[in-house]
């Protein structure tokens, strides 16, 4: 019997003995995966574990270790897995570019929106999923349909990926889910600005916030669109 079957066949043992009554649970990588984004959706990252998860699946935390090498390597699985959801069905590259890319920036808020620790794990990590080539390569060929070329196709590429990810994280980040901000916190703050400085963004305040996320979204977007537009008419 190789390494790998014996020890998926110990992990097996464990989960067994620390089912109830016996009865043993049916395990795999893709359900530990699950179970793993399930929590995180629930629980700030600091709060994950492999002891807390183990516990939620009915297992005990050495048996993980017959699928998974590590923490490290079940989170980059569940980084894959979000990766790999984000739904591009709505995109049809013979239709217009600009309108294709709009979905795509919005499939890709819609999936990360769904697991914002994972999307913040990813951020501060240098993993790069697999399964996000494959999301990134229809902003290339749809790019490439606009017109562009050489170094401006790349220019644009880089910056529209990046564009719509750090409006994603932005929006995470200050989500109630996980940093929650108060509008008082901003008002606190004004107070350290000159007068003339407070008053012009007094102005502002009220409309500021996470009210009208997807709308602010959608409308940066179409900033940067506007701007490869541009490019695509020089």
């Amino acid at each position: 019997m190789d390494r790998s079957r014996h020890m998926a066949q110990e992990g097996d043992n464990m989960a067994t003995q620390t089912s109830a009554r016996g009865r043993k649970p049916s395990l795999s990588r893709e359900k530990i995966v699950q179970r793993t984004l399930e929590l995180l959706a629930e629980l700030p990252p600091d709060q994950f574990s492999l002891r807390r998860l183990a516990q939620s699946l009915g297992i005990t935390p050495a048996a993980l270790y017959a699928y998974f090498s590590g923490q490290e390597e079940l989170l980059k699985a569940a980084a894959m897995e979000v990766a790999n959801g984000i739904d591009l069905s709505g995109i049809d590259e013979a239709g217009p570019w600009r309108d294709n890319l709009q979905r795509w920036a919005q499939a890709v808020r819609a999936r990360y929106l769904q697991y914002p620790h994972i999307a913040l794990l990813m951020q501060m990590s240098p993993y790069v999923p697999p399964g996000w080539f494959r999301v990134i390569l229809p902003v290339l060929r749809l790019l490439r349909a606009s017109g562009l070329r050489d170094e401006a196709l790349l220019v644009a590429f880089k910056s529209f990926i990046r564009g719509v990810a750090g409006l994603v994280m932005v929006e995470l980040q200050h989500d109630a889910v996980v940093s929650p901000v108060h509008r008082q916190d901003a008002r606190d703050a004004l107070t350290a600005l000159s007068e003339g400085d407070r008053r012009q963004l007094e102005e502002l305040l009220p409309r500021l916030g996470p009210d009208n996320s997807e709308e602010l979204f959608n409308q940066t977007v179409e900033v940067l669109l506007e701007g490869i537009a541009v490019r695509t008419r020089g």
